[in-house]
């Protein structure tokens, strides 16, 4: 199964995954709560799978690794897809149905709506160019412009949130033996676990880019260099 597709049956056991989470946990708040965090788990995943295909594929020439380069449009749209469904969780759990779900919580700063909400402005506009279509449209350099962009910037968001979540909960650790509890509450706290894990998904995935960028100029300096020196002699 690859493009659109594969775009179709993701965004589908999406949907299913939804429904199913508020069919046995409610639509309450902590149903909806956690409908709210899986589709950040699952946007973060897809995202991940398709911001890490390129440099994957330059390091590990398999077969899956080719398939994800030929399919990274895709399932960076059907990641878009979650991170809609997520946003839809958000305004049902903040919104007219549950009023008082943030009553015990400091208000979102200005910046924090800024910022969070141009993440969600930059993963839309992506999903929205990725076609040939606006390749043309847009322009080829425009159109890297924008996606370039676009995934470091969403990268960012995710980063910065899973490293928030990581260091509020390490900043509770006071001595050996909270520590200890602390990694007895990892071993049972399936949130907790994903938060560190994809912590260090989404740090391994820039390293990966970082050193298929070098890579990449090297063999660019490697060629420059041997046109710059002209042909090799010939031999008899």
């Amino acid at each position: 199964m690859e493009k659109w597709s594969l775009t179709q049956a993701i965004v589908a056991a999406e949907v299913v995954v939804c429904a199913l989470i508020l069919a046995f946990a409610g639509t309450g708040e902590s149903g909806t709560s956690l409908l709210v965090r899986a589709t950040a788990w699952m946007s973060g995943a897809l995202f991940l799978l398709a911001f890490g295909a390129r440099p994957r594929h330059r390091f590990m020439r398999s077969r899956g690794a080719g398939w994800l380069l030929r399919n990274r449009r895709y399932i960076g749209v059907s990641a878009a897809g979650a991170h809609f469904l997520h946003l839809l969780g958000i305004l049902w759990l903040f919104g007219a149905e549950h009023p008082d779900a943030m009553a015990d919580l400091p208000p979102p700063s200005l910046a924090t709506l800024i910022i969070g909400g141009f993440g969600f402005v930059m993963y839309f506009a992506m999903a929205g160019t990725s076609s040939n279509a606006a390749v043309r449209k847009l322009g080829a350099d425009n159109w890297k412009r924008l996606h370039t962009f676009g995934g470091y910037y969403i990268w960012t968001i995710y980063t910065f949130t899973y490293a928030t979540h990581v260091l509020m909960t390490s900043a509770a650790i006071d001595t050996r033996d909270d520590y200890r509890d602390y990694l007895d509450a990892l071993h049972f706290d399936p949130a907790a676990t994903l938060h560190w894990a994809f912590l260090a998904a989404f740090l391994a995935v820039l390293v990966l880019r970082i050193a298929a960028r070098f890579s990449r100029a090297g063999g660019a300096g490697r060629v420059l260099a041997r046109d710059m020196d002209g042909p090799a002699p010939e031999t008899t």
